[in-house]
């Protein structure tokens, strides 16, 4: 969960009545032709959906429209002007459902220019109505993504308010043309415009507290520099599209398009030293905003924003040695701030321990920047002293959750009361007396910063509960409640209390505080714009849920039944817990024990805690009694269900995959992590978005037909005369159906029906990437019939042919997947594009479709726990006496066996552990059985992308650099980690 959070600017209605003190009204000019009536494009009559306005009386209808573009390449083009006739599609925050006659809403006299310049002029109103637009247009359900995203990017530029309001006029001039921008690459002058809109109307609102735009850095200070910086402009696009992708999903996959063209040109022009500094640094920022914006996407950005500390620590190198102008230092001393409030606020959502800052580095800003923390930062507020505090503490809890141990050392408890001290001592550097202007917005501001203060206070008492305390958990909370339900809803600090509010609510008891809690979340929710505070809310829900399991299974309530009885007791202000042999964890069943004197003695004298006159009596003992199930480490807690649940992430990708066990339990949706991979490679889009995609997503459908339909001989054989089974053709047949959805797929042959043939059964077009695939749909049928474990193999080939006589597959062989059919179904992918080093990954296939990314990076060359080895062909052993007494070999060695019988099964046990030799030998008695189109290939591909090494066992020659000059090629094959590989090669193959 990330807890940058941005505010949703609500939607202008262009046609509707406002509620105001004022009879005045404000009426957007509409340039579409929605008046034409319920009609298509064709002429066809559409349906329509009842909808009931905010005050319950009036019923509209919102139309619905016939079939549109889907495809993702068009979502960022723009239709001909006679396209835009056909547009009567309605959206979330599209108010073109208000433009019927009888929608009743509250009635005024329109807004008059004069109105406009006026500065008494009460615009709040206007912000009411549009709260109720806003939450009515998404009580609707809008169906498929089936329009463009100009015609969305209009209604949704038009809809929404302008900072400060201005003229009537909104309607945008939608064009074809796409031109070359030196600037920014491959984007259209009309998608520019939009992103500009959308971006200086709502996105940059979402990133300060500023209320007024021109005070506003990311207005005022980066999109100046985004005109001249393509990588810069790419990032802030990206942002753009996640911040809007909540009401159009589809712009998510343009999000993810703009963030890795930003990426690579900051990574090309950071190495070519065509950036300056200021320009990475604020597009390394935007970048790690971007990727926590995307509401499909766990990350915290922390290698962006480590990344940002880098860039920082040399713009700060660079200014000794030359003098600043002032703006130049302003800019830098705002990039620092945005930088210590990602760094600082994604440290409480990693796994792992983020990076240190450098000393060098705070003092370096210290020292040589004019950081006024007498006005308020665009996003800390007037937090800025406190938040390298809050830095300190989120390391220390980290060090806390990750140590094994019953208590905290000596030296986390001195660590943590020297915090306590510091969060204690620390105040507002403000001093409201003496501004000049007093506004709401500081008083807001204030209390934000007293709301965050007493929050970590409360993480740490949380993280070190053996810290001497007066207060309970649930007091802590009720202050922080306190000081949150001080500031309206419609502030823009708002966008920066989700922490404060998620660490209060979840130690909520009483019945009406966490009615307040859940009020809080649900109306924040209509003006945040991901489902960042969705997740909080669920969180917040299941933690109050195990915590009232808890208490229940021991017969206690969570609440005092009278609050002035002495031997009340709750899960945060609770008396003293039984602590002989454990009383008081989940699963001792331990229960209050009598409080009065003599039980009070003797619960401090069997209590191991070392608890003192210091600490308030009654207070939180049962995190003092041998349960640490409410402390950070444990199940009861906001941190622990994250982690239960999977919505905290190593901070670094590459850590992400450090052991099995972690690797597991993280996820990534597939769309994603292709994205990502093929990110420096746009010109392979439809083998990221379709065509990876597309066979992934067949194989739980050969595991289903499998489970389904009884083995049994089909009663044909293929070209190569081998019997087929029905699930042989089963198979074959989901494949083949499979691939002719897909344009790019030009050509498919198989071991089945070993003749390259057309694959697309659509009309034929211009490709600019062709592809043809060749696969064995069923490997290892033979051991069907047991029960054992199957797979499929899938080459996938540049070009329209993978049969050259020249070509190697090293050349032109891409990716290959290796379809895992077992008691569950998964696969491992490989993909190296020419020129690349390749990458392997596994990925859990669900049956309803779902692809989730388990490991990203499977490697095989990490130290083995246990060396494995799979001797394949054993009968080639009576002989070929190299063969015997390799596998002599390998058993004195006290290898561990791993035969199924499968070549698939027996590849993939190699890859998922990290180790593993295969050995396939050819003898005259013993011939070659694997084909290399269809298995050694693909294997071969799988196993080099990992680090490992695929030879043939007849020549020891490399399986990828022979090209295949024939479908029926067969061969041996020795595979696996290097070391096993080049020592079967001195003792098999020479």
């Amino acid at each position: 969960m990330d807890v940058r959070f941005k505010t949703a600017r609500e939607p202008k209605a262009n046609s509707v009545t406002v509620k105001s003190p004022v009879r005045s009204t404000f009426s957007a000019n509409r340039q579409r032709a929605a008046s034409k009536g319920p009609q298509n494009r064709k002429g066809n009559t559409t349906g329509s959906a009842p909808a009931i306005d905010p005050g319950g009386t009036h019923q509209f209808h919102i139309q619905n429209t016939g079939p549109g573009h889907s495809h993702s390449e068009d979502l960022m083009t723009f239709l001909d002007p006679d396209a835009l006739t056909a547009r009567s599609m309605p959206m979330p925050q599209s108010l073109e459902l208000l433009d019927t006659a009888n929608v009743g809403l509250h009635t005024i006299a329109p807004i008059t220019q004069n109105d406009l310049l006026d500065p008494d002029f009460p615009f709040q109103g206007l912000g009411q109505l549009s709260a109720e637009v806003n939450a009515q247009s998404y009580a609707q359900d809008y169906g498929p993504p089936l329009w463009n995203i100009n015609y969305f990017l209009e209604d949704y530029v038009n809809s929404l308010p302008t900072t400060p309001v201005m003229p009537a006029d909104l309607g945008l001039a939608l064009g074809a043309s796409v031109e070359e921008n030196c600037a920014n690459p491959m984007v259209s002058e009309d998608e520019r415009e939009q992103i500009t809109k959308l971006f200086l109307r709502t996105t940059c609102h979402n990133l300060s507290i500023e209320e007024d735009s021109d005070k506003n850095p990311w207005k005022t200070v980066i999109w100046p520099m985004a005109q001249e910086q393509p990588a810069l402009y790419h990032a802030l696009a990206a942002l753009t599209c996640f911040h809007t992708s909540k009401a159009q999903p589809q712009l998510r996959i343009e999000g993810q398009r703009h963030l890795h063209t930003s990426a690579h040109l900051l990574s090309v022009g950071i190495n070519k030293s065509e950036i300056p500094l200021d320009a990475a640094l604020a597009a390394t920022l935007a970048l790690g905003f971007a990727e926590t914006w995307d509401s499909e996407s766990a990350a915290t950005g922390m290698t962006h924003i480590t990344g940002a500390g880098i860039l920082l620590q040399q713009m700060l190198q660079n200014r000794i040695s030359g003098v600043s102008a002032q703006q130049e230092e302003a800019r830098l001393a705002f990039l620092y701030n945005t930088w210590t409030y990602m760094d600082v606020i994604a440290r409480f959502t990693c796994l792992d321990l983020c990076p240190p800052v450098p000393d060098s580095l705070v003092a370096a800003t210290v020292g040589r920047l004019d950081i006024n923390t007498s006005k308020l930062d665009p996003l800390m507020g007037c937090t800025t002293t406190f938040f390298p505090i809050m830095r300190r503490v989120a390391d220390l809890i980290y060090r806390v959750r990750v140590k094994n141990a019953p208590r905290n050392s000596p030296v986390i408890i001195s660590q943590a009361l020297e915090l306590k001290r510091s969060i204690e001592d620390w105040a507002p550097p403000i001093d409201v007396e003496i501004l000049e202007d007093h506004s709401q917005l500081v008083t807001d501001a204030i209390q934000t910063a007293e709301a965050y203060r007493w929050s970590i206070l409360s993480l740490l008492y949380q993280a070190v509960p053996e810290l001497p305390n007066q207060t309970s958990y649930g007091e802590l909370a009720q202050k922080i409640l306190v000081y949150i339900a001080t500031i309206p809803l419609s502030s823009p600090t708002i966008i920066v209390h989700i922490l404060p509010l998620i660490i209060a609510g979840n130690d909520a008891v009483e019945e009406e505080d966490r009615d307040f809690v859940r009020d809080r979340w649900r109306a924040m929710s209509k003006r945040l714009v991901t489902g960042i505070v969705e997740r909080a809310l669920d969180i917040t829900e299941e933690v109050w849920k195990r915590r009232d399991e808890y208490w229940q299974a021991r017969g206690l309530s969570r609440l005092s039944e009278d609050a002035g009885r002495p031997d009340g007791i709750s899960p945060t202000n609770n008396l003293s817990y039984g602590t002989g042999s454990g009383a008081g964890s989940p699963n001792s069943g331990g229960h209050p024990v009598n409080i009065g004197v003599n039980a009070g003695l003797q619960s401090r004298r069997a209590n191991p805690f070392p608890i003192s006159a210091a600490f308030k009596k009654g207070v939180d003992t049962i995190t003092r009694s041998g349960c640490i199930d409410y402390t950070v480490r444990g199940n009861l807690h906001w941190l622990g269900v994250m982690k239960d649940w999977h919505w905290q992430v190593p901070s670094d990708p590459a850590l992400r995959n450090s052991t099995e066990t972690d690797t597991m339990a993280q996820t990534t949706p597939l769309d994603a992590h292709l994205s990502s991979l093929l990110s420096p490679h746009p010109h392979r889009r439809a083998l990221a978005q379709e065509v990876l995609p597309t066979l992934l997503r067949t194989l739980p459908k050969i595991a289903h037909a499998l489970r389904t339909n009884s083995v049994s001989a089909a009663g044909s054989s293929n070209s190569f005369g081998d019997d087929q089974l029905n699930v042989d053709v089963l198979a074959e047949n989901l494949i083949r159906d499979a691939i002719r959805t897909v344009p790019s797929i030009v050509t498919a042959s198989s071991e089945e029906d070993p003749v390259e043939k057309p694959a697309y059964r659509g009309a034929e077009s211009e490709q600019d990437e062709k592809y043809t695939i060749a696969f064995d749909p069923l490997d290892g049928s033979s051991i069907i019939g047991p029960n054992w474990t199957v797979g499929t193999i899938i080459g996938l080939w540049d070009g329209p042919s993978a049969v050259s006589d020249t070509d190697t597959p090293r050349a032109r062989q891409v990716a290959s997947i290796l379809g895992v059919l077992g008691p569950r179904t998964s696969a491992v992918v490989a993909v190296r594009i020419p020129g690349s080093s390749g990458s392997v990954f596994e990925c859990a296939l669900a049956d309803d479709g779902s692809v989730e990314v388990l490991r990203a990076n499977i490697t095989l060359n990490d130290a083995p726990k246990t060396r494995y080895f799979a001797p394949a062909n054993l009968r080639c052993a009576a002989e070929n006496d190299k063969y015997a007494a390799l596998v002599n070999h390998y058993i004195t060695q006290k290898y561990t066996l791993r035969y199924s019988g499968g070549l698939v099964p027996d590849v993939y046990h190699a890859l998922v552990k990290g180790h593993g030799i295969y050995t396939s030998p050819v003898t005259q008695k013993s011939p070659a059985k694997l084909r290399r189109l269809y298995e050694l290939a693909p294997v071969a591909l799988l196993i080099e992308c990992a680090g490992g090494v695929a030879l043939d066992s007849r020549d020891g020659t490399n399986v990828l650099d022979r090209p295949v000059r024939d479908t029926d090629e067969r061969g041996g094959l020795v595979c696996g980690n290097r070391e096993d590989v080049e020592f079967v090669k001195t003792q098999l193959l020479v």
